[in-house]
């Protein structure tokens, strides 16, 4: 049973998916499928970027950072901002950085969650504004006489 609570969660981040993600788009049905999203929250824990691919959601990150407010560490470390170097390049990130459980190397303000996605609920979430249109449409051509 899904709660309010995450029931909102789960729409956030269909929102999200949907604004950042071009993947599924197009689908119309498919057997049920669950895939992996990536989530990135702020030290509010506010949703900034979703996507299914995690070269993506790191990539965003790191160029993010670098334009608002950097990377801190979980020690209180504060890495020099140089883009594409360092932390600020994607693939030192993923490597370093990503799934590190060193202090030194776990970034406190940022965090990228995982979030399995039921393809064909998100699917039927994309279509509803279309089907909505196509029904109301419907309406339209029973009442012409």
């Amino acid at each position: 049973m899904i709660t309010s609570s995450l029931f909102a969660d789960v729409i956030h981040i269909y929102q999200s998916l949907k604004k950042f993600s071009k993947q599924y788009k197009n689908r119309v049905r498919m057997r049920s499928e669950i895939s992996i999203s990536y989530i990135v929250l702020d030290k509010h824990r506010t949703i900034i970027y979703a996507d299914f691919s995690l070269t993506k959601t790191v990539r965003f990150l790191c160029r993010y950072a670098f334009k608002n407010e950097g990377f801190e560490m979980l020690n209180g470390d504060i890495p020099v901002k140089h883009f594409g170097k360092g932390i600020y390049n994607e693939d030192t990130f993923k490597r370093d950085y990503y799934a590190s459980r060193l202090e030194s190397k776990t970034v406190a303000n940022y965090s990228i969650q995982i979030y399995d996605v039921d393809i064909q609920n998100y699917i039927d979430y994309l279509d509803a504004p279309r089907v909505q249109a196509l029904a109301k449409k419907r309406k339209k051509l029973l009442k012409i006489p």
